[in-house]
């Protein structure tokens, strides 16, 4: 659901209300989330029902911490002024890692290389927390240059029992957490790996999505 230009009785009912996630996108300063009627403060509310949140906004950090007081799991925050266009992609991307079975700490800890100023953001609460947990523990990739070819390594970020396995991208055979797995691979076979299975890649020092950097790359980018 959208909401926009809530009050701030309707945003605290957004939080009182047993949602999942709710990603705020707006302004915040030391009197609150700001409202067209005002400011949404935290300490407002009995009890928060909402278990997941991002409070995108300048220094919510505050905010945030109330929200978990009064009974969300985690989330994220911002620890001072952010851009508008550096919130959006941290924003989107923590979200959409989320959905593919990421904690929140290991979510924040890549959606924060989407930007320059990625020490502006942090999460707050049970930072092992996962919103959406799937069969299989998600990974990531990280990519580097080799003489013409592709040096692919993967590792499994969320082992959540002793001895849990993980399925790199490229490999039949699963590995243990703990391990990283690494093939060579020419740009071809690189860039049929890579739009067959989505997962985060971590390329030039940069977060990208495996479809997205798989059409630069096959484009000679």
């Amino acid at each position: 659901d959208i909401e926009e230009h809530l009050t701030s009785a309707e945003l605290a009912a957004v939080f009182a209300s047993p949602n999942d996630f709710v990603h705020y996108i707006g302004h915040c300063d030391a009197d609150g989330l700001e409202c067209p009627d005002g400011r949404f403060t935290a300490s407002s509310l009995d009890r928060c029902e909402t278990r997941t949140f991002f409070l995108n906004a300048c220094g919510s950090y505050h905010e945030g911490l109330e929200l978990i007081e009064r009974g969300s799991v985690g989330g994220a925050v911002t620890l001072t002024k952010v851009l508008d266009r550096q919130a959006a992609k941290v924003g989107t991307a923590f979200a959409r890692l989320l959905v593919h079975g990421f904690g929140l700490e290991p979510a924040m800890q890549l959606s924060r290389r989407r930007i320059m100023m990625g020490k502006d953001y942090a999460v707050v609460g049970d930072g092992t927390y996962t919103l959406a947990p799937t069969p299989d523990s998600p990974v990531v990739g990280f990519l580097e240059r080799d003489d013409g070819t592709f040096r692919l390594s993967c590792e499994g970020l969320t082992g959540r029992r002793i001895g849990d396995c993980f399925q790199p991208a490229f490999a039949e055979e699963s590995a243990y957490h703990g391990m990283s797995t690494e093939t060579v691979l020419d740009r071809t076979e690189l860039v049929e790996v890579l739009s067959k299975t989505p997962l985060p890649i971590i390329y030039d020092n940069e977060f990208h999505w495996s479809d997205d950097l798989a059409a630069k790359l096959d484009s000679g980018r």
